[in-house]
């Protein structure tokens, strides 16, 4: 992909420009090991660790020093047992650590223990908890996501109608944050009503259960809206099974393969996509100039764009 091709052209210039005496250095070093802690295990976290073993294998390959991603999901996205996974993973003492927060005041404390250790550590896919100094954060603006997707619906239903809203994991700061840039479009529009909200705790399998009650409950509903990859996909197919498509708008938030296809099938208006690959592949690339001693950027913004059915041909060129 050009873009890709683009970053890595620039990398390599980076790496052999100011980095030629540590090239020579890390071939006789040990392996570097960075271990990422995603919120739980789920298919958009597949696509970054996907991009965390691309770059890894690019550094490898570039400096002659072996890089390994070391992969730690929690099963489900629990606060006490995604703190646990955090916990243990600094016990072994990694390279480096990246974190996608779930709640910033359990791992608030995880992060500051991380850092004081000397482990290079990357929050992804959420923002940094007040109080905290890491090494960089990787994501994208979502508070700003939320805003552009409650201005795109409110203009769908001519900004008067019943919405929905499924808030995801309540603890965690980026769906706190969809949500709150959505509901600071919708107060702007006074015939635009929320009529419910819903946890899914980012489950497919509960946000089409909970979609499926909203719907029960309010057969007139207008619209709904996710704030993460899975809520969007729950919605699609608690829709189709109320044979509501067309009358339930609703916007995605992901390029995973479930999500494209609803867009693709006309269930969905479209999706905001996020570069997801490179949260993973900067995240381990942060890491690894923080363990050369080279400037970190504090915050790396991978972006986003919407794709709508007409889009999804060559859609994943922008990726």
């Amino acid at each position: 992909m050009k873009k890709k091709s683009f970053v890595i052209l620039f990398v390599l210039i980076m790496l052999f420009t100011f980095s030629i005496g540590s090239l020579v250095n890390a071939a006789n070093e040990d392996e570097l090991r960075f271990v990422f802690v995603p919120k739980c295990v789920h298919p958009w976290y597949d696509m970054v660790k996907e991009g965390a073993n691309e770059c890894a294998d690019f550094l490898t390959n570039a400096t002659g020093q072996k890089v390994v991603i070391d992969w730690v999901a929690p099963k489900k996205a629990d606060v006490t047992l995604h703190a646990q996974t955090i916990e243990r993973a600094i016990a072994t003492k990694p390279d480096g650590i990246a974190v996608a927060i779930l709640d910033a005041n359990a791992n608030k404390q995880q992060l500051k223990e991380s850092m004081e250790r000397g482990i290079p550590t990357v929050v992804y896919d959420s923002v940094v908890p007040e109080g905290v100094e890491v090494t960089s954060a990787i994501g994208s603006d979502f508070t700003q996501d939320g805003r552009d997707r409650g201005e795109l619906i409110a203009e769908m239903i001519d900004y008067k109608g019943k919405v929905a809203l499924l808030i995801g994991c309540p603890t965690a700061p980026n769906h706190q944050m969809r949500i709150e840039g959505t509901k600071e479009v919708f107060a702007k529009y006074p015939d635009i009503e929320i009529v419910a909200e819903a946890v899914d705790n980012d489950s497919i399998d509960q946000a089409q259960k909970v979609a499926s009650q909203i719907i029960a409950a309010h057969p007139d509903i207008d619209a709904m809206l996710g704030c993460n990859a899975a809520g969007p996909i729950g919605i699609g197919i608690a829709i189709k099974e109320a044979d509501k498509i067309g009358d339930i708008l609703y916007l995605g938030e992901s390029p995973l393969p479930q999500m494209v296809k609803q867009v693709e099938d006309g269930i969905c208006a479209g999706t905001l996509v996020q570069r997801v690959n490179e949260v993973g592949w900067w995240s381990t690339m942060t890491l690894w100039l923080a363990c050369e001693d080279k400037v970190v950027p504090e915050v790396i913004d991978t972006g986003t764009f919407m794709v709508y059915p007409d889009d999804i041909p060559g859609y994943e060129d922008k990726l």
